[in-house]
């Protein structure tokens, strides 16, 4: 297995951080300070090394996000209220800590912060990119040969997280993006197409009729309707987008 297909490129890893401690600096200021990568394996089956950590670039630009939506996602542009923090990474007894302050100027970052020190939120997550050529494991040297090993990582950025890496968790996150990306196109289209028209149609199609391109209306006929009948569909059209359908 080889991973050059990772090099420069961002991943990101989450990990059930351990929430070390929280101090108050001579400010007052609330200081909270996360694990937030260890040498121990991971979902992944890889190791992260933690003696090649270049943390530098981090340091100079330290943000602290939530959920990594720092990027925006498929239906949302990127916030900036998802910039919650700033933070501070080192490594010490072999494992990267990250201290982080909470924007207190931000309200999303206000609801965080307490969480955190409630301990309701715990896990936190790396996004990193990879350096050097990472190997897998040599049973000679006392590795996992099913493990992938990391020359080293680049630290971009790290999130609070709701839950730590989970699939099913992520495909669900996913599935609700999509809906609300169907949801929007339909009341878009004053709901002049069903939700599974949508859905068979290509992208190229749906970017057609968002930017005014012509619309043909339909009605699900597969069984003769009466006038009252179509009447309440266009009705329950109207509920759903808030849009009279003038038919």
């Amino acid at each position: 297995m080889t991973r050059n297909d990772y090099c420069n490129k961002m991943e990101k890893r989450n990990i059930n951080g351990q929430f070390r401690d929280m101090r108050q600096d001579e400010n007052d200021v609330k200081i909270f300070t996360f694990v937030a990568s260890t040498a121990d394996p991971d979902r992944h089956h890889t190791v992260l090394n933690q003696e090649k950590w270049e943390l530098k670039n981090f340091n100079n630009n330290p943000i602290i996000g939530y959920q990594h939506n720092l990027y925006g996602d498929m239906c949302n542009p990127p916030d900036s209220d998802d910039v919650i923090g700033k933070g501070l990474a080192y490594i010490e007894n072999k494992e990267l800590l990250v201290d982080v302050i909470f924007d207190d100027q931000n309200e999303k970052a206000v609801k965080i912060e307490s969480k955190v020190e409630r301990g309701f939120l715990k896990a936190v997550s790396v996004g990193f990119i990879e350096l050097g050529d990472g190997h897998d494991g040599n049973e000679d040297d006392n590795e996992d040969k099913d493990l992938y090993y990391f020359w080293g990582q680049e630290l971009v950025e790290l999130s609070v997280v709701n839950i730590g890496s989970n699939g099913a968790a992520l495909k669900k996150s996913l599935r609700s993006q999509t809906f609300d990306a169907l949801r929007y196109i339909y009341r878009e289209l004053d709901g002049q197409f069903k939700f599974s028209d949508i859905e068979d149609m290509k992208v190229s199609d749906v970017i057609d009729l968002l930017e005014g391109g012509k619309v043909e209306k339909k009605i699900d006929t597969t069984y003769p309707i009466s006038d009252f009948e179509y009447r309440i569909i266009l009705n329950k059209q109207t509920a759903l987008t808030g849009h009279k359908n003038n038919s």
